[in-house]
């Protein structure tokens, strides 16, 4: 297997996220349908490249930072565009924006005590709930803003239970690096 094709996986999917912009606030009927499918292409190319690094151990400096970033570019473009098409949706970009930013100062912490913290489970159920959430929201324009406002809601307090979970992570490696 070629030692690159996780990484390309991994670009590719920094490139979808701009054809997913694109799509979404394209004047075509079915742009957001189009653009929900591009982001379900992105989560299964993810799914696809760290199944293959796992399965082939592949795993590159380049890889280990590019993956969550285009995670979490994803996550955070996906937000944004549809808090421009639903305006009361804007504090769900704002939570993600500064809850990666504690992250990323987190992460750099432990990169200098050459220290990772994994993902574990509940990151991994908030992402899917992520998913679905504005799956739901780009497919059913016709959703109350109130069931909008609750399926984020959802979607939040499963970030900071996860966010919990990877902050006393965080606080036993660093025990554990004294």
């Amino acid at each position: 297997m070629n030692k690159n094709i996780p990484n390309i996986i991994t670009v590719f999917r920094f490139v979808l996220v701009v054809v997913f912009a694109i799509f979404f606030f394209s004047p075509l009927e079915n742009g957001r349908m189009i653009a929900a499918g591009i982001f379900l292409l992105a989560e299964f190319s993810d799914a696809l490249d760290g199944y293959l690094a796992r399965k082939y151990q592949i795993v590159s400096d380049f890889g280990k930072i590019m993956d969550p970033l285009a995670d979490k570019v994803m996550q955070i473009v996906v937000a944004v565009c549809v808090a421009v098409a639903e305006p009361s949706l804007i504090w769900v970009p704002i939570f993600l924006f500064a809850k990666e930013i504690v992250m990323v100062i987190g992460a750099a912490n432990l990169l200098t005590k050459d220290t990772v913290v994994k993902a574990n489970w509940a990151g991994k159920l908030a992402s899917v709930i992520y998913f679905v959430v504005f799956t739901v929201i780009m497919l059913f324009k016709d959703i109350s803003p109130a069931v909008k406002q609750l399926l984020c809601g959802t979607f939040v307090a499963f970030s900071i239970l996860a966010f919990i979970i990877y902050g006393i992570d965080f606080i036993h490696m660093v025990k554990k690096k004294k």
